[in-house]
């Protein structure tokens, strides 16, 4: 079955009025059928259109470098325009910029604002990111209270790389053995199944995307 007729005909009418979230259905469709360029085109109508969540998702698009080159700088003001709209995803991801140097200059005590804000909105990858840095002392103080917080924060809300962090985390009183919530939050965290590999290092991938 080719893409046009994998797609029902009410829907594409309504994706050619102008109907964002028709556009960002097929958009979700493209990608999912391996068609980056397609994808790209209806995610930048949608985007265009308004829609706060494809111009999240156009954003990781540019970021990963699917249906065209990695373009930060594009993924930034994507993001930025979602942000805008109270999307906590955006927020993040903006941070995400900020601490690794991806189009901006690198400044890890703004990209911790970034997480603050988004976490504080309940994002789960913000906190991770956020807890994160608190544990390296990497743009805010060194504090592994404030670190196991968000970490847990973000375990708690199913995000499997923040319950390994969680799990490796140093205790000063761990005594001859690993804690119980350490193996607990290990063995959740292997008992999942592993996420496909990204273009990008695991610590700038985009849960979902």
């Amino acid at each position: 079955m080719s893409l046009k007729t994998s797609i029902p005909e009410p829907l594409a009418g309504l994706a050619a009025s102008g109907d964002t979230l028709a556009q960002e259905w097929i958009a979700d469709h493209c990608r999912d059928q391996g068609l980056p360029d397609q994808a790209m085109g209806w995610y930048r109508q949608a985007a265009a259109g308004g829609s706060a969540s494809a111009q999240y998702k156009l954003g990781w698009a540019c970021f990963h470098g699917r249906g065209g080159p990695i373009d930060s700088k594009r993924a930034l003001y994507w993001w930025r325009k979602a942000a805008a709209q109270g999307m906590s995803g955006a927020v993040g991801a903006i941070g995400i910029l900020h601490e690794n140097g991806h189009g901006v200059r690198r400044d890890a005590a703004r990209a911790a604002q970034y997480y603050r804000e988004a976490a504080d909105a309940g994002d789960a990858a913000a906190s991770w990111f956020l807890g994160r840095l608190y544990e390296r002392g990497d743009g805010v103080p060194r504090d592994p209270a404030l670190a196991r917080l968000y970490l847990r924060r973000a375990a708690e809300q199913g995000h499997r790389s923040a319950q390994y962090s969680l799990a490796a985390l140093p205790l000063a009183d761990a005594g001859d053995g690993p804690p119980d919530e350490a193996v607990a939050w290990l063995r959740r965290r292997l008992t999942r199944r592993p996420r496909r590999s990204r273009a990008r290092p695991a610590a700038t991938r985009c849960a979902g995307c």
